[in-house]
């Protein structure tokens, strides 16, 4: 998976009129989201393999695709400046639901959706690069 210094380096070596905007990098970030919605939706975790199933003690049946009452997802937020885009849980107790089932505990199985894969990381540079051009190049 891609690391945030991955971004960080490239984002600073990009000359100065061709550093994103704080808008450009804010719908970059909520692209993000979506994919990590529709990636969820589909049971898959971030490095691309499906989510571990329900235990049979559960109440919840297939697909597993970590939307219940949709309020976990349906609170992931964005924050941007000139500098960076945050996707983060603006809610504690969503926040705390999401790294359960991000990290695992000793009674649910690990289900990684937060996170950025290496496809995320290409399109999130893609989706940077035609911002700026179209910013620079009317």
């Amino acid at each position: 998976m891609a690391t945030l210094a991955d971004f960080s380096q490239w984002l600073e070596s990009l000359p100065a009129t061709m550093q994103p905007t704080a808008a450009e990098l804010y719908q970059v970030a909520n692209k993000q989201v979506e994919r990590i919605k529709n990636r969820t939706a589909q049971g898959i975790s971030s490095d691309g393999t499906p989510f571990a199933p329900y235990s049979k003690n559960t109440k919840k049946s297939p697909p597993v695709n970590l939307f219940d009452t949709g309020d976990m997802l349906g609170n992931i937020q964005v924050l941007a400046d000139e500098r960076e885009a945050v996707i983060f849980f603006s809610d504690s107790r969503q926040a705390e639901k999401a790294g359960y089932h991000n990290s695992g505990t000793s009674r649910m199985p690990q289900r990684h959706f937060f996170g950025v894969s290496l496809q995320d990381r290409d399109e999130i540079m893609s989706d940077i690069r035609s911002a700026v051009f179209m910013r620079v190049n009317g």
